[in-house]
């Protein structure tokens, strides 16, 4: 194809690093020669690998959602705050919907990355799951805790 990218070209060296990092941890991850549950496996093992470490938060508590369509996992994460900060009402809150395609990932495999968020901002952040395609409309899951987070905001997960 004459006007396909070079992408792997443009990636700086540290970008080059990270797909050779996840080639080694999980080469087949992104293959689509594979079902959509291997698909899942090899991104939640490629993924182990980036979510070690990272900031330690005050708190992280899962919680399940109900919709319509099914309950959906949350996690909200409560960064660790100074005397001054220990309020909860007073600090901004931060809904994250993970990545994944609607097809593979979860609020595990974003951990990591919720936690950072967390920790850099000092909001509350809410990591909301999804059911994944086939099984549901995605779209429909993130509407219905929106709705659900305003009307009981403690069961949502938001609040207490």
């Amino acid at each position: 194809m004459a006007h396909k990218l070079d992408v792997p070209s443009m990636w700086s060296e540290q970008m080059g690093a990270v797909v050779a990092k996840q080639n080694e941890l999980a080469k087949d991850a992104y293959s689509t020669d594979q079902s959509i549950e291997e698909m899942r496996q090899a991104y939640r093992s490629e993924r182990r690998f980036w979510n070690e470490g990272g900031p330690h938060v005050e708190s992280a508590e899962d919680r399940m959602v109900p919709t319509r369509h099914g309950s959906i996992p949350v996690r909200r994460y409560v960064p660790q705050a100074s005397e001054e900060e220990n309020n909860e009402s007073a600090r901004p809150l931060i809904v994250y919907i993970h990545g994944g395609g609607w097809l593979i990932g979860d609020v595990d495999t974003h951990d990591r990355i919720t936690r950072t968020i967390a920790s850099l901002t000092g909001a509350i952040v809410v990591s909301v799951g999804y059911a994944f395609s086939g099984s549901t409309i995605p779209a429909a899951d993130r509407r219905n805790f929106r709705r659900h987070r305003l009307h009981r905001p403690a069961r949502s997960g938001v609040g207490n």
